[in-house]
């Protein structure tokens, strides 16, 4: 489906759209700043946080793969891992060709946005149809895809990014904002529960990263440091402090 797609910013958005069918653990997500691009590829985020030997993998096939798709003229500006810095880094500059960078809010692969709209010399619009048509069908019946995960996948890719809203959520899964808020209430589930979930397995990570308080609060979509503090406390029954601690003597 990505060989036949007719540019790389088709292909890139095929893989976000059934990235379920490949793996469950994905939280994938294409993202533009400006004159770069970043191919998302969060790993088991929710519950396991990032497997730094199994991200790095990904990160080596993916690059990979990416240059076969453009026929070899990919180029790599930055990779980013969610995980510290390990103790010795010569093999990631010779691998990637470049020093990643560490502790950062997401595992990806940065390039020039120019490459999205790079024509593909084996796009086939018709079996890129036939192909797309199977993969929906896929998709539907795909028992893990349900309501619940997609909102949860948005969120851990929006959080701290930007706006994590039920409208803005809704506008990206192509729904109206009380379209989305019923069927969730149908599911016997509600957004801002969702986005609490995600806060509280985002703040957990970032904070066994290393990071300071207010970074995590500013990663978790807080402003302010006192309802993060009481956030957290709900959530963890304890400080920010107090699972530092726990977690450096455990």
């Amino acid at each position: 489906l990505q060989q036949a797609s007719r540019d790389l910013q088709e292909a890139l958005e095929v893989f976000v759209r059934y990235q379920h069918i490949i793996s469950g653990g994905f939280a994938a997500g294409l993202r533009v700043e400006g004159d770069s691009a970043a191919l998302i590829l969060d790993l088991d985020y929710l519950g396991h946080g990032s497997l730094r030997q199994q991200m790095e993998c990904l990160a080596l096939l993916f690059c990979k793969h990416l240059q076969q798709l453009c026929e070899g003229q990919f180029q790599l500006t930055a990779v980013t891992f969610r995980h510290a810095a390990p103790a010795r880094t010569v093999e990631h500059r010779r691998l990637f060709g470049l020093l990643p960078q560490f502790a950062a809010s997401h595992d990806a692969l940065w390039f020039p946005a120019a490459l999205l709209s790079r024509p593909s010399r084996n796009a086939a619009p018709a079996i890129f149809a036939v192909l797309r048509a199977h993969a929906d069908a896929q998709l539907a019946e795909l028992q893990g895809n349900t309501l619940r995960n997609r909102v949860l996948y948005w969120l851990a890719c929006q959080l701290g990014q930007g706006e994590c809203s039920l409208a803005a959520c809704a506008a990206a899964l192509g729904q109206e904002r009380v379209a989305l808020q019923r069927s969730l209430a149908a599911q016997g589930q509600g957004f801002r529960p969702l986005l609490d979930e995600v806060r509280r397995q985002r703040a957990q990570q970032l904070l066994l990263q290393g990071l300071s308080i207010r970074e995590v609060a500013r990663g978790c979509g807080f402003v302010e440091l006192s309802p993060f503090y009481r956030a957290f406390r709900r959530w963890w029954g304890c400080t920010p402090q107090q699972l530092q601690r726990q977690h450096a003597a455990g």
